[in-house]
Order: C-alpha cells, then sequence, then structure tokens
C-alpha cells in the first residue's frame, strides 16, 4: 500500500495572522510543581477557546469534516505530540501509543499502544482501530507525504509501518505518530472490504480507482457518528452556536490525571471575541491572537497572566517574479533594504512580534540551531538604507522622475498593491506602514483586503498577488520550514517520492514565485534550492548541515521573500479557578491545546 502525496507543505492555521500550529524544541519545566499524577482537587469546569477549530452547530463530529464538531487533544487523541525538537525531530510526548521503535534507517516503525487505552464506551483501542484511521486518513487527504509501504496488525496492542522502498524518509516516522487515531466501530463501516486494494491501483494510477476514491473522500467527510467515541480525555456532550460542552471520558488511560468535569469551548468568529472573553475573565486558558499593546493591558488587568514561548512562525512578504520589476533580484533586495522591520513590527505585531534579523527562510531560534557561524558571517543583514534601495533600482533599470516617483524601464509608474486578509489585523496594521513606507520613497502603494484566508491561499496560487503576506519558518522540520518558499509555492511537488518541478505556465503547478531554478551564491557557485530542500527529506539530521548552508544562503542573495518579523507564541490564563499550566520554558509543549497538558499531568483545581 502506497501513500498518495497530496501537497507537499502544510498550511499553518491561523486566527488573525496568530499561527496556532506553533512549534519549538526542548522539554523545559512547567509552572509550579510540573506534570503530577493527578491533584488531590478534582471538578469545576475549565473552559477555553480551540483556536484550530470553530464550532459549527449542525456539523458532524468528524475530525473529516472541514467544520466538524470534533476537538484534537479533547475528543480526538493522537499515538503521540510532537515535542517540535529541531536537533531530534522525533522527539514526542506519548499519545495513544506508549512507546515506539524505529529501525536505523526508519524504514520501519513499531508503536506499542497504551495498556489501558480505551473508547468512550470501556472497549479497548486496538491496532485495527490504528490500521482504519489510516485509511480513513489516505482516502480523506490528511495523511499526506508518509511514504507508507504496508501497515501490519501484529496483535491488538502492536502495528508495524513499513515504508516503500527506496530512500527513506527521514519524517516518515513522525507523520505516522502524529497522526489522529478514531475508532474502527464507526469509521470501519464507511470503507469498502476491498480499500487497501483500491488505495494500491489509486496510487499506481489506475483511473477507475480513483474514480472510486474520490467518491470515498465525500462520503467519509459528511459522515455523522450517531453519537461521539472518543478515546481522549473527553467526550462530546452537547453544542449550541456559543459553545461546545464535554464531558470528562471516564474511561481515558490517563483519567486520574484530568482534573476537570467538563471543558467549555467558546466560539468565536475572530480575534475580538477571543479578546472580549479574556477581558471578562471568561477563560483559564487563551490561545495566541494578533492584539494590540492597549487590549494587551486591558486582558492583564482582567487577572489574566502571559506566557511567552518561542514561536517557530514568521511573517514574510513575498513577491511574484514574473511581474515587472520583482524579476529583478536587485528589487527584491531593494525593498529588503528599504522596509523598516523595527517600525512594521512595532505597528503589525507590537506584542506576539519579534523583529527579522535578516531573510534566510528561518526564524531566529531554528537559524541558532541550524544555522553554522560560517554561513551567518555571510548573510546579509539587509538593514534600514533607503540609501542603498535606491542604487539597487537604478541598477534594476528603474529611473527617478523630477517629482521624486520611481518609474519602471519602460516609462510607467511603478505601482504596488499591498494585500493582506480580512480579520489578520496584525498583518492589515502592517500593511498600512509598509504602504507609507513605500509612498513616502516614490513607489505609488494602495492597500487591498481578501475576504478570507481560504480565498487569499487560492488566490495567492493562481499568481494574483504579485506582492503580499505569507508564513515562513513554520516549524522546525527544515525541508517544510524551507519549503515554505522553495517547495510547491516554487514550483516543487513530491509525487509519490520523487521530486516533480512544474513551471508558472504547467497545470496545477503551484508555482506562485515563478523564481529561477538556479540561485547564484555569493561565492559564485550555484544552487537550485528547490531541489536541495526536497533532498531533505532522505536525510538525516547530521547529513542537513551543508544543503542547509546553501538553502539559507540562496534565500539570504536571491530574496524571494523578506522576513518581516518573527512570531512570539503569546498565550494567557488565569489562575482564579485552576493552576499548574506549563510555563512556557518548552515551546513545544506551549503549541499543544489544554486538553493534551491535562494528559500529561498538567493543571490541577486550585
Amino acid at each position: 500500500m502506497r501513500s498518495h502525496f497530496r501537497g507537499w507543505v502544510a498550511r499553518a492555521t491561523v486566527v488573525g495572522a496568530a499561527v496556532l500550529a506553533l512549534t519549538a524544541c526542548g522539554t523545559g519545566g512547567p509552572a509550579g510543581t510540573g506534570p503530577s499524577e493527578g491533584g488531590d482537587k478534582k471538578g469545576g469546569i475549565f473552559t477555553t477557546i480551540d483556536a484550530n477549530r470553530k464550532i459549527t452547530p449542525g456539523a458532524p463530529n468528524n475530525p473529516y469534516n472541514p467544520k466538524g464538531n470534533a476537538f484534537t487533544g479533547y475528543n480526538v487523541f493522537q499515538l503521540a505530540w510532537n515535542k517540535a525538537n529541531p536537533k531530534n525531530i522525533n522527539d514526542f510526548f506519548p499519545g495513544l501509543a506508549a512507546s515506539w521503535e524505529a529501525s536505523e534507517d526508519l524504514s520501519k516503525v513499531t508503536i506499542k499502544l497504551q495498556p489501558n487505552a480505551k473508547w468512550s464506551d470501556g472497549t479497548p483501542v486496538t491496532g485495527k482501530d490504528v490500521q482504519t484511521s489510516f485509511a480513513i486518513g489516505y482516502v480523506a487527504g490528511t495523511l499526506t507525504g508518509i511514504n507508507l509501504g504496508e501497515i501490519k496488525v501484529v496483535d491488538d496492542s502492536t502495528v508495524e509501518f513499513n515504508q516503500l522502498p527506496g530512500e527513506p524518509s527521514q519524517t516518515f516516522m513522525l507523520n505516522l505518530i502524529t497522526a489522529a487515531i478514531v475508532p474502527d466501530a464507526q469509521y470501519g463501516p464507511q470503507l469498502p472490504a476491498d480499500i487497501w486494494d483500491l488505495i494500491k491501483k489509486t496510487d499506481a494510477g489506475d483511473k477507475a480507482a480513483t474514480t472510486k476514491i474520490a467518491e470515498l473522500t465525500k462520503k467519509i467527510t459528511a459522515f455523522n457518528p450517531p453519537d461521539d467515541l472518543s478515546a481522549g480525555p473527553f467526550v462530546l456532550a452537547g453544542i449550541n452556536p456559543g459553545e461546545a460542552i464535554l464531558k470528562k471520558n471516564e474511561h481515558f488511560f490517563a483519567a486520574d490525571k484530568i482534573t476537570p468535569d467538563q471543558v467549555k469551548l467558546r466560539n468565536y468568529a475572530g480575534n475580538n471575541e477571543i479578546w472580549n472573553y479574556l477581558q471578562s475573565g471568561q477563560l483559564d486558558y487563551g490561545p495566541f491572537t494578533a492584539m494590540p499593546t492597549n487590549i494587551l493591558q486591558s486582558i492583564e488587568r482582567a487577572g489574566n497572566k502571559q506566557i511567552v514561548s518561542t514561536s517557530y512562525v514568521q511573517a514574510s512578504l513575498s513577491f511574484d517574479q514574473s511581474v515587472q520589476p520583482f524579476d529583478k533580484v536587485q528589487t527584491r533586495q531593494a525593498f529588503a533594504h528599504l522596509l523598516d522591520r523595527d517600525a512594521i513590527t512595532k505597528v503589525g505585531q507590537p506584542v506576539g512580534g519579534s523583529p527579522s534579523e535578516t531573510t534566510t527562510g528561518m526564524v531566529k531560534a531554528a537559524g541558532d540551531v541550524l544555522i553554522t557561524p560560517e554561513t551567518h558571517d555571510q548573510l546579509n543583514p539587509y538593514g534600514h538604507d533607503p540609501a542603498k534601495a535606491e542604487q539597487l533600482l537604478i541598477e534594476a533599470g528603474l529611473t527617478k522622475g523630477g517629482d521624486g516617483k520611481w518609474l519602471l524601464a519602460d516609462g510607467k509608474p511603478f505601482t504596488v498593491t499591498m494585500q493582506a486578509v480580512t480579520g489578520f489585523s496584525d498583518w492589515i496594521a502592517a500593511s498600512n506602514v509598509v504602504c507609507s513606507e513605500l509612498n513616502d520613497f516614490g513607489i505609488a502603494c494602495q492597500n487591498k483586503v481578501s475576504p478570507d484566508f481560504a480565498v487569499y491561499q487560492e488566490e495567492m496560487a493562481a499568481g494574483k498577488y504579485p506582492f503580499g503576506w505569507w508564513l515562513t519558518g513554520v516549524g522546525t522540520i527544515p525541508n517544510t520550514s524551507l519549503g515554505r518558499i522553495w517547495g510547491t509555492p516554487y514550483g516543487y511537488n513530491l509525487v509519490g517520492s520523487k521530486v516533480v518541478y512544474k513551471a508558472r505556465t504547467e497545470k496545477e503547478s503551484g508555482n506562485w514565485l515563478s523564481g529561477p531554478q538556479e540561485i547564484t551564491l555569493p561565492d559564485g557557485s550555484k544552487v537550485k534550492p528547490g531541489e536541495l530542500v526536497a533532498g531533505l527529506r532522505t536525510l538525516k539530521s547530521e547529513q542537513q548541515a551543508a544543503p542547509i548552508q546553501q538553502i539559507v544562503l540562496a534565500t539570504n542573495t536571491a530574496v524571494p521573500m523578506i522576513a518581516i518579523w518573527d512570531y512570539q507564541n503569546v498565550q494567557f490564563i488565569n489562575e482564579k479557578r485552576f493552576t499548574n499550566f506549563p510555563d512556557g520554558k518548552d515551546p513545544g509543549l506551549q503549541k499543544l491545546s489544554p486538553g493534551v497538558w491535562m494528559s500529561l499531568g498538567y493543571i490541577q483545581a486550585k
């Protein structure tokens, strides 16, 4: 069986431009006494926001439905949870898997389920549930890039995964062990008996099988289980337009660690609603959202405490190089010198942002680990220097008129549209500063806003925005992080186990940056960073250092995007009702939901 690859680079989930799939390294220390086996005080209602999923009354309790009322870490649980350690991508917190073991080349991974793992009806979680979950994930399109060759149920509590023959992917174990597990009792009957044969035929290009899988995809995503069968710490008990109510799952394998009797997940339309909940002291925990300083102060006055951790996500400005004069590297470098990152960050992300040091394709926290001192010394910091920007624009063939306005090589005015997204308050505020700086410099700039992020991504991919915002540096896995630039946006797509490059003009290329495949580095050597990024998938960590340096230098030299700020994960806790929250020293822990924290022994009633 071969797992079909549906897209190379996973998209980050956001609230406003608040990145919620945040990653970091280390195991750190918790607040208070740290993880415990369960406090003496039990009970109470824990109130929060699920920043990854809004509530949709009437939608199915189905994690594969785009609007489904299934909440990861609460009533949807994974085999394990990624610690986001840049030094070791296969470092996990336990979930439904109690242990895991991989061969030296990662071609085989064996997991052992928690001995007491049960569904909320008291029946055991078994290897059959795991096997069905991977078939469902394939059909629903959520398991991407796994390169899975075969899955064997060794016994009720043991499952073995084998990669396809060839060059093993170094993310094989990560992709497997962080998959959600659903009950075979509910989802198994939705699949035909020959599902694995269909999967094999689909990956072999069989059109009839592909059609059947497409029909199954619609069926699976629309499926509405009659009741919530949860293997997580909570079970969905009720839902209305304002909130979802989850009750404690007494059959959860770590139920003794779970303090609250209930969790309330408040609904929201955007950042303003989350601010209001925090300002009125309604939330025990509030996720990161973009906010201005005055809102932060109001939230703190309500008794909320900041928990700040590193976020491996970056806000950048991207260039469509098929549009003049962005096809000239001097133009892109000029913008990097012209735009004042400190001033833009101060307005756009004063609470949860730190101005990017330079453009490398990584946030500083990842670069500090993965970029060598020798490479760092070669990086252009692109300090704020309007005079240098003017020189570079002239080199790019532009001219400055007597009225101080810049003209393209054909004599037409140089105009720019700055594209942001409705609800992304940080991007919108920052866009005003960007346009102000460009207008002051003599480049006519206007702001436009897309109606939502889905439309924005679709139109960005269609090449409708020559200049706009993009999230880069996402995560601690180098090929994923650097692939935010040099992967699908640059035309490099992984099909099966091979990388295929498609030019902008080719069908379904995904290539909206439209830059040259080959980049000249400062020392005169030439590299193809898209191919180098794709190759990282099959290299062990110790083998990745050399290509990473080349990719970083290519990014810094070619400037396909300008890094503006690195996000900081600013979360809020209110300790009136509960205590012993993670304290931010472990950023990998901070990116997980409070439901996962509880399963690990955090959060007790006061």
